[in-house]
Parts: structure tokens; C-alpha cells; sequence
């Protein structure tokens, strides 16, 4: 009696550009029912809503571009796109708090944002 086997074959391979559209795609697809299921709820404000639909966002394209390419440079890019997305990410939220305050908090805020600067 023959002994089946199986075979797994794992083939790592660059993100071509139709790998990035189809990735894309999805996420988007995925991104757009989670919004909708998280507003559905009504547990979550609308800024709650976004900031987690964007990082839902961020961490399922990099979780999907290290599925295709799982080299220690596809990783090591992946990891270095996300970090770039998530600065977009707080560049945004931060945007939207400066706007909010008064112009003391809006002053007493880039003075601590100067200092963490010149700290790092």
C-alpha cells in the first residue's frame, strides 16, 4: 500500500504590480465592510471608526504583501512602507486635533512637538 504524501511548495516571490492592484482591491473591499459593520454598531464614534478602518487598512496591506514576497527585503520593505503609512496616519489625526484648539493649546502643543524633535 502506497503512503500518500503531500507536498507543500512555497514559492516567495517579488510583489509584482498586478500583486499591488489586487491587494488594493481587497483591502479596500475589506476596509469598506468594516466601516460599514463598525457605523452599523453604533459603539464607536465616527473618528473611532476611521482611525480603525485605517489601520485596519495599513496592517492587512502589509500582512498581504508579506504573504507574496517573505524575503527578509520584502519584509524589511513592507515594515518600512507601513511605518511611512501609519507618520500619514498620525500627520492626519494630529492635523485635525491643531484645528480644534484654542491658540494657547494650538502653541503650548508644537512647543512640546519642537521638543520631541530636538529630543529624538
Amino acid at each position: 500500500m502506497d503512503t500518500p504524501y503531500l507536498t507543500f511548495f512555497f514559492a516567495q516571490r517579488p510583489l509584482s504590480e498586478e500583486d499591488l492592484k489586487t491587494i488594493q482591491v481587497q483591502v479596500n473591499k475589506q476596509a469598506s465592510d468594516l466601516w460599514d459593520t463598525l457605523t452599523r454598531s453604533g459603539s464607536y464614534s465616527p473618528l473611532m471608526t476611521e482611525f480603525m478602518v485605517d489601520t485596519f487598512r495599513i496592517e492587512s496591506i502589509g500582512r498581504a504583501k508579506m504573504e507574496v514576497d517573505y524575503s527578509t527585503q520584502g519584509m524589511n520593505r513592507t515594515i518600512y512602507e507601513s511605518a511611512a503609512e501609519y507618520d500619514k496616519l498620525m500627520n492626519k489625526f494630529y492635523g485635525r486635533l491643531i484645528q480644534k484648539l484654542s491658540a494657547e493649546d494650538k502653541n503650548a502643543a508644537e512647543q512640546s512637538a519642537e521638543l520631541v524633535e530636538l529630543s529624538g
